[in-house]
């Protein structure tokens, strides 16, 4: 049986500012990474599709209204 072993992160800037000091942080392992996305209330996310939330979500949108229901209403003007 085989098991395998994932190496350290490599050294890097962080792309977002840290709340505790205002600038970019160096991260040089996995620790300080969990750390650094746990005190900035960060979420990691993978590189897996996501679908698009649901659209059920939204309000509805405003009903249609015919052209001569518009002008009744005032919304459109009659020119000539």
């Amino acid at each position: 049986m085989s098991c395998n072993v994932q190496a350290d992160n490599t050294d890097y800037i962080s792309a977002a500012l840290d709340k505790e000091t205002g600038k970019r942080v160096s991260i040089r392992s996995r620790a300080q990474h969990r750390e650094f996305l746990a005190r900035n209330d960060f979420v990691e996310v993978g590189n897996d599709w996501q679908p698009p939330p649901s659209r059920n979500d939204s309000p509805a949108d405003a009903p249609m209204l015919s052209v001569e229901e518009m002008k009744k209403q005032g919304f459109i003007e009659e020119s000539f």
